[in-house]
């Protein structure tokens, strides 16, 4: 994976899915394995198509196996390998069992390796857990073991992946970005929105964040000429505030929940990608939804800028947000033989192929005429 990691495909290639697969880590990491399990319809409905009739138990499984490789520059001296096997509790598949779950770490500088596993624990290497401690059947090792033996391996930046959507178009006047809002500490905005306006304010009033809140004010003026600022009233109780949005056309300021979806929607991914301290991995679906065309230009502006920060999986449709990326940040997602494939566009095509393409078309050009594959 690179800091930027654009999917582009068709639908029902596996977009989605592949972020899904961070958001169920992530979930699973604060033991929620069972609940997020459940909630997909049970175990054999996760399974790659047509394994859940195969007769084979070994096929009744579900395996990943993920690399963290400390940044160059970061202060993080190891990395490490996490690999889970997880299977249906027989014969009533009601429950998800955890099969095996390793974690090898390495120290970059000392090259030395420490190996911890799901009983029975090797030889030589480190149980993740104490004896005298009772783990929940069927929970991830990893979201249960004391503090201060898991938190080299990195749960809680594990626990921090999410997907955002910023969904205000079903239930427009109660959705948790459109309502009043508690007043909390943290610039980290949430994957529903539900704290924009306490992030925005705690961005403001906290001089080390100053800068980037008026990066956002900065880029909000571009999108729209007319905004003129945005204001944090005390509205509904103590604790409890609001964001009203000042523009220059009217002599008022407008609620959150009379703003348009677009708008609500530029000004959430704004804040997320401009943050002074953002997610440790951000996974975005389709941002150009409710947007004018003109604005996804400063979008993707917005998202090469983050890449620098953190680490982005983005999944679109959109033509325009991919036309000027490097191609190696852009990944064509398809089908082949039932199963998703991923591969980057300087995969699909040779060096000289691709140079050559490059100097007549744009990389949109090339994705819609099927050149890269995606369609």
């Amino acid at each position: 994976m690179r800091p930027l990691n654009v999917l582009i495909g068709p639908n029902n290639g596996g977009k989605s899915t592949f972020l899904e697969f961070f958001e169920f880590l992530s979930k699973a990491a604060h033991e929620e394995l069972q609940n997020v399990m459940a909630k997909g319809g049970g175990f054999l409905s996760l399974l790659f198509a047509g394994y859940a009739d195969s007769e084979s138990e070994e096929s009744k499984k579900i395996s990943w196996e993920i690399d963290f490789t400390a940044l160059p520059g970061s202060k993080q001296e190891k990395s490490f390998s996490y690999k889970v096997t997880l299977a249906p509790s027989f014969p009533f598949f009601r429950k998800t069992q955890v099969v095996a779950e390793w974690l090898n770490e390495r120290n970059l500088r000392e090259e030395k390796r420490t190996v911890a596993s799901l009983p029975p624990p090797p030889s030589k290497g480190l149980f993740l857990g104490k004896p005298e401690a009772e783990l929940e059947e069927g929970e991830l090792i990893v979201a249960q073991a004391p503090k201060e033996l898991i938190e080299r391996f990195s749960r809680d930046y594990m626990r921090s992946w999410a997907i955002y959507k910023f969904s205000t178009e079903n239930v427009p006047f109660c959705s948790p970005l459109r309502g009043e809002q508690s007043l909390k500490a943290g610039v980290k905005i949430s994957p529903d929105g539900g704290n924009l306006a306490s992030v925005l304010l705690n961005m403001r009033e906290q001089g080390k964040y100053r800068d980037a809140y008026n990066e956002i004010i900065k880029t909000l003026r571009v999108a729209f000429p007319t905004f003129k600022d945005l204001h944090f009233p005390c509205e509904v109780s103590e604790g409890r505030i609001t964001l009203r949005w000042e523009g220059s056309e009217f002599k008022r300021e407008f609620p959150m929940h009379v703003l348009s979806d677009g708008i609500l929607k530029f000004l959430c991914l704004t804040t997320l990608l401009l943050s002074p301290d953002p997610p440790d991995l951000i996974l975005i679906d389709e941002p150009e939804i409710g947007l004018h065309p003109g604005l996804i230009d400063l979008v993707r502006e917005m998202l090469v800028a983050a890449s620098e920060r953190t680490q982005l999986i983005v999944a679109t449709h959109s033509p325009q947000l991919v036309t000027r990326l490097k191609p190696e940040d852009i990944v064509v997602v398809e089908k082949e033989d039932g199963a998703t494939v991923f591969k980057r566009v300087p995969q699909r095509l040779t060096p000289e192929e691709l140079e050559s393409w490059l100097k007549d078309f744009t990389l949109a050009e090339l994705w819609l005429t099927g050149v890269i594959g995606g369609r």
